[in-house]
């Protein structure tokens, strides 16, 4: 599991709120974990960002 803090302390509840600021460092943990376990190298993965490659997003 990954904890976000939240301003009043409160967890696992329908009143629970965090940020955009913290679900993304929350997603950053992941994946920096998920890298740490696969031994992958985040530069392969993000590169192609650099050359204009992008991932499809679906709404």
């Amino acid at each position: 599991m990954i904890f976000a803090p939240y301003k009043n302390g409160v967890s696992h509840s329908p009143w629970e709120e965090i940020t955009a600021k913290q679900a993304s460092q929350g997603c950053q943990v992941l994946f920096d974990t998920l890298l740490s376990l696969t031994g992958k190298n985040s530069f392969l993965l993000t590169s192609r960002a650099a050359f204009g490659f992008s991932p499809q997003v679906s709404r």
